[in-house]
């Protein structure tokens, strides 16, 4: 299994790169006489050595539906770079680039469509090798983090045959929203590490808004653009919270970039599992436990649990506010009937840039409840003359395929003293 992804060199030549796909797949004992014969579970990978054996295997015998998991043997010396990374980054840039005002060639350059593509050759290749086995998968969940969670909601516009996504990993779903949020948070970042992200950032918010061919691309392959095209019944949704080292950093997603996003995503249901420290795992690519083994196993018992499952089994919370008195706060949010328990996490800065993992490492304070679906935490001693950040998270626990785990659903994360907003300007650009 294979695709092409039509790139272009660090100096900006075109440069057709092959990415050969390798896939483990399980078919479960006794398929298709199981629970789920018309069901499949697809996962995309970083590459072939991140590919999670162990919970394909687990999920094939436990649901009783079929298994891919899929990654691409790198080939990036073809195109004169040494990383994965490297060749998304410049050929991002040179899209814009050969896009600057008028719309050219929207394929070359973008490697989540390229990405996307190969999921779609999954889930077929699953259907044909269940075939073979008696079986016959019609619908399915579809996993990816990172780019592959880009590419993931790319999918997820144009194939039916997805009924859950497992998007993880990829802040961006509302692309104007996440840039605005960054600028004001950092301004220019002169001087720091940050600069060129930022703007970088501040020149991709005039190109979007100003050139007719960054607007085409924003519709084109924008999340929040199409979130009416999304085939998927609901979105489980993972990633970090935003803070340096971690894989959705401060580079990609100041912490609560996504809010905006995750406030106005109100077409279909979705949850999301936000990992705020080391020991949950937050630290790694995608090798961590919560992205490769609870995360799938949490979205292979949506599917498997049918139309509806998520407002009876997955907690949800469905309003959250927070007070502050002084240097405390106390916060409050509702849940659905489904919650077990409830927490708040929360950190603090001097500023927006919420880096201190030593001296101001995320921290979690339990809730009380005070009625049927209210929580209520006690109140919360914070640094003075200090910005804090802070979500609200309600769970309950659940043993799938013999191993603990916890339906965790964290809200979008919400500011309390936010310093005076930023600005950056950016490059002036016109295509008049």
């Amino acid at each position: 299994m294979g695709a092409v992804f039509p790139a272009y060199t660090p100096e900006g030549d075109p440069v057709d790169v092959t990415l050969k796909e390798a896939a483990a797949v399980y078919i479960p004992d006794g398929y298709p006489n199981t629970d789920h014969p018309n069901l499949g579970f697809v996962l995309a990978a970083h590459g072939v050595d991140k590919v999670d054996t162990g919970t394909a295997a687990t999920i094939a015998r436990y649901f009783g539906m079929p298994v891919l998991y899929h990654g691409e043997y790198p080939n990036w010396v073809q195109a004169g770079y040494t990383a994965r990374s490297d060749i998304n980054e410049a050929s991002g840039k040179h899209l814009a680039r050969v896009n600057r005002c008028i719309p050219a060639d929207y394929i070359r350059g973008y490697f989540p469509l390229a990405l996307a593509k190969t999921d779609l050759r999954a889930i077929t290749l699953l259907q044909r090798l269940a075939e073979q086995a008696g079986g016959d998968v019609q619908k399915v969940a579809l996993r990816g983090f990172s780019k592959e969670g880009k590419a993931a909601w790319l999918a997820f516009m144009v194939d039916d045959r997805i009924e859950v996504g497992i998007p993880g990993g990829s802040p961006t779903g509302d692309a104007q929203a996440w840039g605005q949020f960054m600028i004001k948070a950092y301004g220019c970042a002169e001087g720091s590490e940050l600069q060129s992200k930022i703007q970088s950032v501040a020149d991709g918010q005039v190109w979007r808004s100003v050139s007719p061919a960054g607007a085409a691309l924003k519709e084109l392959y924008g999340v929040v653009e199409n979130l009416d095209l999304m085939h998927p019944r609901v979105f489980l949704i993972d990633g970090d919270v935003g803070m340096w080292n971690m894989h959705d950093g401060i580079y990609d997603a100041g912490t609560g970039s996504d809010s905006a996003f995750l406030d106005g995503l109100t077409s279909r249901p979705w949850r999301f599992v936000r990992k705020a420290t080391s020991e949950q795992g937050a630290d790694g690519e995608d090798g961590d436990l919560t992205s490769t083994t609870a995360v799938p196993m949490l979205g292979a018992e949506l599917l498997a649990s049918g139309a509806g499952s998520e407002a009876t089994i997955f907690p949800n919370i469905t309003s959250d506010s927070a007070t502050m008195s002084g240097d405390s706060f106390v916060a409050s949010a509702t849940t659905s009937a489904a919650a077990t328990a409830a927490r708040v996490w929360w950190t603090w800065s001097t500023d927006r840039v919420f880096d201190d993992r030593t001296q101001a490492p995320w921290t979690s304070v339990a809730m009380t409840a005070s009625g049927a679906g209210t929580w209520t935490s006690p109140s919360i001693a914070v640094p003075a003359g200090t910005v804090i950040a802070w979500y609200a998270e309600a769970g309950n626990s659940v043993t799938v395929g013999g191993k603990p785990y916890v339906r965790n659903h964290a809200a979008p994360i919400r500011i309390l003293r936010p310093t005076a907003d930023l600005a950056c300007t950016p490059t002036p650009a016109s295509c008049e």
